[in-house]
């Protein structure tokens, strides 16, 4: 005869309480990387002049200074801004209203807040392609850092 000894309980009882904890904290998970996604798509855009395919954005006219078209490029000069890249901040609104919109159940989204910016951001992509959404490498970014947040609680116990 002989007796098996277990610790089974503690073990459910450790994995219900991770469970918990990451239904508690997956809205906050969810929520914080949309805000990172968001900021990672405005630094690229404002800081590289970058398009979410790796794309250099720039105007397609053939008489350009920088990567605007001669005539925006002055406007732009006159107004102190740079014309060496596209960075799609004439004054800014558009990538400001970019916000976290929603964050329920195992989903959360971001985009723009006005259907005003939303549809600028549409002509503009029509024109420089891929903008406002994000790289291959951002998602990357995002997805690990969820990842090592879930990770987290898990390890825990």
């Amino acid at each position: 005869m002989f007796t098996l000894d277990t610790n089974a309980p503690e073990v459910i009882a450790a994995l219900q309480r991770q469970f918990e904890q990451l239904d508690t904290e997956l809205p906050d998970i969810l929520g914080d990387s949309v805000d990172m996604g968001l900021d990672l798509i405005r630094d690229r855009v404002r800081n590289r002049g970058v398009g979410a395919e790796g794309q250099v954005l720039q105007t397609k006219s053939r008489q350009r200074i920088g990567a605007y078209s001669a005539g925006y490029a002055k406007r732009r000069t006159e107004r102190g801004k740079s014309t060496d890249r596209v960075d799609l901040t004439d004054t800014g609104a558009m990538l400001d209203d970019l916000r976290r919109l929603s964050v329920g159940g195992d989903t959360a989204e971001g985009g723009f807040g006005s259907s005003t910016q939303a549809d600028k951001a549409e002509y503009l992509e029509a024109y420089y392609g891929p903008v406002v959404s994000l790289s291959d490498s951002e998602e990357g970014t995002i997805v690990a850092y969820a990842e090592e947040r879930v990770d987290k609680i898990i390890k825990q116990d």
